[in-house]
């Protein structure tokens, strides 16, 4: 079993990381193999909406046209049994990082 957790805060060593570390270590303890994945170590692009990861049907995820870091990320998201997704709440929502993470998610829907 492969458990990643995705950090979408500013914040390195916060309150936030010490909690996914918390819940990593358990689970690693449990004997699950574990990931960290800090979103401010990756090069995301904002989602510009243009859809064309929708259009083909079928149950793999669609291709996007920005060239940066998410498909190696959904690639080890894909490879993985849990997902954990740990940030902060600013101004009542998501981070900015996270939210243009989940934006980019888009590519599995048709």
């Amino acid at each position: 079993m492969k458990i990643v957790a995705i950090v979408g805060s500013y914040r390195r060593g916060g309150i936030v990381e010490s909690a996914a570390d918390a819940l990593l270590a358990a689970a690693a303890a449990q004997g699950a193999a574990v990931e960290k994945i800090h979103l401010l170590d990756r090069h995301i692009e904002f989602c510009t909406n243009c859809r064309t990861c929708t259009l083909e049907p079928g149950g793999a995820r669609g291709r996007c046209t920005l060239t940066d870091d998410l498909p190696a990320l959904l690639d080890t998201v894909d490879a993985s049994d849990g997902l954990v997704l740990a940030y902060p709440v600013n101004f009542w929502t998501v981070t900015a990082l996270m939210k243009r993470f989940l934006e980019r998610t888009v590519c599995y829907a048709y």
